[in-house]
C-alpha cells in the first residue's frame, strides 16, 4: 500500500500529486465536503479493516488526521447529501459483510449513526436522488436493489 495521493485538474488533463494520505489505505471511500475538502474513510491497511479517516485540504495540498467511523469498514460506499453531510454504509468489517450506516457531521467533524440496511452489502454503488439516497449492489452473493428514504427519514437522522 502506499500513502500517496494524486488528483486530476480536467481543465487541463493533468494529474498531479495530492500529498501523502495519513496512512495508507486501500478500499476506503471518499466524499467532498461543501467546504472543499475530501473525507477518506474506513478501508484496510496493515492488513486490517480499519476505522480510521484522513482529511485533504486542496488549497494546502495537506492531509491531516480525521476523526473515527464507529464501525471498522471496507469496500464500503459513501455518498454526500445535500447538507454536507456524508453517509458512508455497508462494507466488510472483521466479522463479516456489514448493515451498519454512519453519518459523517460536517460541522462537527464526527461520526454518528443513522441506522441500518435492510440487506448488508459490499462493493455496492450508491447515488443521491436529491432527498433520497440509493444503494445497489453485492449483497452476500446476489444483485439487488435497495432503496433508503428520504434523508430526514428517522433511519437516517
Amino acid at each position: 500500500l502506499k500513502a500517496a495521493a494524486e488528483r486530476y485538474d480536467p481543465v487541463t488533463g493533468v494529474w498531479s500529486s495530492a500529498g501523502t494520505m495519513v496512512g495508507a489505505r486501500a478500499s476506503h471511500v471518499t466524499a467532498r465536503l461543501p467546504d472543499g475538502r475530501v473525507l477518506a474513510a474506513g478501508g484496510w491497511a496493515a492488513g486490517i479493516t480499519v476505522e480510521t479517516s484522513t482529511l485533504y485540504d486542496p488549497a494546502t495540498n495537506a492531509w491531516t488526521a480525521g476523526p473515527s467511523m464507529l464501525v471498522p469498514r471496507q469496500r464500503a460506499t459513501s455518498v454526500a447529501l445535500l447538507d454536507g453531510d456524508v453517509l458512508v454504509f455497508g462494507g466488510v468489517t472483521g466479522t463479516g459483510i456489514n448493515r451498519s450506516v454512519e453519518r459523517f457531521d460536517h460541522r462537527s467533524g464526527t461520526f454518528r449513526p443513522a441506522g441500518e440496511l435492510l440487506v448488508g452489502r459490499q462493493a455496492h454503488l450508491s447515488l443521491d436522488f436529491a432527498h433520497e439516497v440509493s444503494c445497489c449492489g453485492m449483497a452476500v452473493a446476489v444483485t439487488s436493489f435497495t432503496c433508503m428514504g428520504d434523508s430526514s427519514a428517522t433511519s437516517l437522522s
